[in-house]
This record gives C-alpha cells, structure tokens and sequence, in this order.
C-alpha cells in the first residue's frame, strides 16, 4: 500500500448502502463525503458520535479526505463523556450537518492514503476500561482484502450491517464492501436479525455472536432462508459445539472467526466443521502471522495491524511490530486456532485453574438459555469462586444435567439473572456484572 492511494469509487452508480426506505450508490456517499469534508473542524482528530444509520458512513470517509483521523464513539454516549474523551484525545467533536443536496453528476475518484491514520476505535472494554485503537486505512483495506477471499464477498452481494461502524466489526464490514464494490444493508439493529432475513432477499451475508446463532436456531421458519445465505459468520468468542453443529446439520453456510479491534477485525476465519470444539476459530487469514507464547497468550502480526493506542492526544511512540492479544489459545494438529479464553479472566480456586468461558458454554446448553457469563469472587476457604449469570428462560432443575460435564469444583457456587443493561450487549462485560454478584441467586450449587 506504501505510496500508492485507494481510489474509490470503483462503480459509481453501484448499490452501496441500502435500508428500509432508502438506496444509495457508491457515487452518492462519495459526493456526500466530498461535501462534508469542508465543513470537518481544522484538527487532526475528529470525534464522531457514529451513526449506525445510512448517513453515519459518509461523514467517516469525509475525515480521511481532509487528512483527519476520525475517533469513532457510540452515539448514545452522554454529552458529558464525550467532551471528557475528546479532551482526553485532543480531538475535536464534530456533528455532521444532514444529507445534503448535491450534485447527481458522477465524481472523479476520492484518492484516499492508505499510510495515513484513518481511526481510532474503542477496544470492546470486556475486561476493564477500554482503549482507542487507532488503524492506518491501509490496515484496514488488508482486513478485508484478506477476508474477502477467505468468506467470498463480490459485487452482486450484500452484507447486513447488524453492528453499529463505531464497532471494528461494524467498521469492517463497509471496509469489504468498499473494496469489493458490494452493497451493505444498514439493519435494524442486533436483536432484529430475524426481520431484516425475512423482509430483504438480497442478504446474501450476516454476522452474529453467539446469542444471536441460538434465536435464529430457535425459529426453524428461517432454515430456507438462512441456507440461501452465502455466509453466516459466527465471531465474537466461543460458540457451544451443540449450537454449531445444529446449524451445520441444517445446512446452514456457517464460518467461524476470531478477531480484535487491534487488527482491524478478523485474524482467523474458516468454514465451521461438525465435531469441532466450541473454541475452534479457523486459520489465519492470508498474510496474517499468530503465534501462541509458552504461557499460550495469542500474538498477531502482520499487515492488518494497529498503529498504536490513542493517549493524551497522541499514538504510542512507536507502532507495534506484534500485538499481544490477551488471549489464551493453541493450534491444533489441522492448523486451526483454539480460543480457550481472555488471560485476564482466569483464576485460581483451591489449587485449580478455571477459565471462565468453558462454564459459560456449558451454562449456554441449558434450555432457554441465550447467553452466560461468568465472574470470580473472593471467597475465605477456596480463594475465588466462579459465580455465574443467565439471559433468557432459566429452569433450575436443567442446570445439573449440564453441568455434570465439568468437574464438580469448576461448577458455580450460584446463578443470578444477568441484569437487562448487560444482557443486551453482544458480548457481557465481567468487570460490570462483578457490581451485581450479591443479587438473589436463582440457583445455588449445594
């Protein structure tokens, strides 16, 4: 990518992003971008609070035309945090004007540099407080150069934006379209999957989490529509082999992947296959270089990585040359990455290593249940002891069935209902439940 640019658009007239009421060409957000790009604040980064909308793309490419790093954030951020991670960034908060009435004609190309900083993306902050990781665009254009050949995505296809841009994998998606010259449709939310299937034929791609496979897997009026998908991806940690298989025996074309924000979404992605463990993620991406340390923490190298992290206004002295995921993992003998959980997330009870992801997918097999996680808390004979919250129906009498799988001392001392602000993320933040371990348990080991 060294001294060259991207030019974009390649097909003007093409579909790009499409929603409900509205569709708009590759030349429309172009010229949309190039309007937008007069009014960015004279600062070298520029906080958006970004649109998961039709209209919240073209302000992003607007800051990569005037040479601005763009610090994406959730548009539901209070006033208050925003302007305390702006100062913080020495950023400058921009709010971009409505759609404006443009000129139809088609434009010259933008001519984008793929060296220079293009955002800063909050890390998912699962474990604490988060980071902004901040990507070159050329980063970014080798993510979904790569996952383009390893999850086929061509011009005649459209990718269902379930995941707001201000996320890596919402920011990836458009990324691989733009560089495939496909479309995105821009959904209706996370827990809308289901209607944006049904109502708009022309998905051919959907990403989900965990949680999101099992409500699809529990409305088998979706199985003709799903198998038409050319690619279900499932990411965002380890998924139940029961689930996995289940769509496989549907038919279903099912990925699995494994990524972060620090490289630009996606480090592993292959075709699910029966009988492979709830960690199995795939192998690496072309050009994307994973080892596992002697302690088993996941390092990624290679082109998709990050420029550093945003701190007191500027990025780390020096970009990394490798980046130390936090994550535990192996290869197995085929090759493929085995996710086994966050480093930070493991403890010790009695002597024993416990690693809260292998209860919670246990805990996700129990009838009804939607989503699991697991948190540790002190405790005056064992050291730490797993506790456990549950979404979805819950029945008490399903929970020792399941957990029989385990050895007895991995088993939570007590189950609570995961409280609703937590239950609706994707991915349930440790650090935010350990606030609520004294609520009144719907289940206590004996």
């Amino acid at each position: 990518m060294a001294n060259s640019s991207f030019n974009w658009p390649e097909r003007p007239d093409a579909p790009f992003l499409w929603s409900d009421r509205l569709r708009l060409t590759q030349g429309a957000v172009a010229r949309h971008a190039s309007a937008l790009a007069e009014s960015i604040p004279d600062k070298k980064r520029v906080l958006i609070r970004t649109r998961p909308d039709l209209h919240g793309i073209a302000p992003i490419i607007a800051c990569w035309l005037r040479g601005a790093t763009a610090v994406l954030t959730d548009p539901r951020e209070s006033e208050e945090e925003t302007s305390r991670i702006a100062t913080r960034l020495n950023a400058a908060v921009w709010t971009p004007g409505p759609p404006l009435s443009i000129s139809i004609a088609d434009p010259s190309p933008l001519r984008l540099d793929p060296d220079a900083e293009a955002v800063a993306i909050r890390t998912s902050g699962s474990s604490g407080e988060p980071k902004f990781a901040v990507h070159r665009l050329g980063s970014l254009l080798a993510n979904a150069e790569a996952s383009n050949r390893r999850v086929p995505f061509s011009q005649e296809d459209c990718w269902l934006l379930s995941l707001s841009p201000h996320h890596v994998g919402g920011l990836g998606i458009v990324i691989r379209a733009m560089v495939a010259s496909a479309c995105v449709h821009v959904g209706q939310g996370p827990g809308d999957l289901a209607v944006d299937l049904r109502e708009h034929r022309w998905i051919t791609h959907v990403s989900v989490v965990a949680t999101q496979l099992r409500r699809l897997l529990d409305d088998p009026s979706l199985d003709r529509r799903i198998i038409a998908l050319r690619a279900l991806l499932l990411g965002g940690g380890p998924t139940p082999a029961r689930w996995r298989d289940e769509a496989l025996d549907r038919g279903w074309p099912l990925y699995v992947t494994y990524g972060l924000t620090e490289c630009a979404s996606q480090v592993t992605t292959s075709l699910a296959m029966r009988g492979d463990d709830a960690t199995d993620a795939g192998v690496p991406l072309d050009g994307v270089r994973v080892r596992c340390d002697e302690v088993g923490e996941i390092h990624v190298a290679g082109p998709t990585l990050f420029a550093g992290y945003l701190e007191s206004g500027a990025t780390s002295p020096a970009a990394p040359t490798e980046c130390a995921t936090g994550d535990l993992g192996r290869f197995d003998e085929r090759g493929r990455l085995q996710v086994l959980g966050r480093r930070d997330a493991m403890f010790v009870s009695g002597g024993e290593n416990i690693r809260p992801e292998e209860i919670e997918n246990a805990l996700r097999t129990i009838p009804g249940v939607s989503n699991a996680c697991v948190v540790a808390v002190e405790d005056s004979i064992w050291v730490r002891r797993p506790v456990a919250f549950v979404a979805g129906a819950f029945d008490p009498a399903n929970v020792e069935p399941v957990l029989a799988a385990l050895p007895r001392y991995k088993w939570p001392d007590r189950i609570m209902a995961m409280p609703f602000e937590e239950a609706a993320r994707a991915k349930p933040r440790r650090f935010a439940l350990a606030a609520h371990v004294d609520l009144p348990p719907l289940w206590t080991k004996r």
